[in-house]
């Protein structure tokens, strides 16, 4: 008899992530500051506004801060990597540049580090070139 399996529960890390990614969404920053630990890092591309090493909820706060000068968003996440500890978000970013109204999509991969419960590290990966070229205004290329 072919044994058949069921999909397996996501690990705790992936319904921490995906509990994150809904406080987001919300702008619920309590619910966002619970689940990071006190000594979280994000690191993203110093080639774009917002880029640089960002520590702690204080880090965190002027991260997303520094975005939302910039653009106003939405994450769209397609696919999720359960790597245990280690969480992969797949999806895009699309919205509008606050300076110049000019529309967005673009690609991103987000990494997450989860220990004992918490977000340890965030490492946001985006279409650097796609994106800067929304943020001049520069028609942006299709290929």
């Amino acid at each position: 008899m072919e044994k058949t399996s069921s999909p397996a529960s996501p690990s705790p890390a992936l319904e921490l992530v995906q509990k994150l990614y809904t406080a987001f969404e919300h702008r619920d920053v309590a619910t966002v500051a619970g689940l990071l630990g006190p000594h979280a890092v994000i690191s993203q591309s110093a080639e774009l506004p917002w880029g640089g090493t960002f520590e702690g909820l204080e880090g965190f706060s002027r991260f997303f801060g520094l975005i939302l000068q910039h653009i106003d968003s939405k994450v769209t996440v397609d696919r999720y990597i359960d790597a245990a500890e280690c969480i992969v978000a797949i999806g895009s970013t699309r919205g509008t540049v606050n300076a110049n109204g000019a529309s967005f999509e673009v690609p991103v991969v987000h990494v997450w580090q989860v220990e004992d419960g918490k977000i340890t590290k965030f490492s946001p990966y985006i279409d650097v070139p796609t994106m800067n070229a929304a943020l001049q205004h520069e028609p942006i290329p299709t290929s």
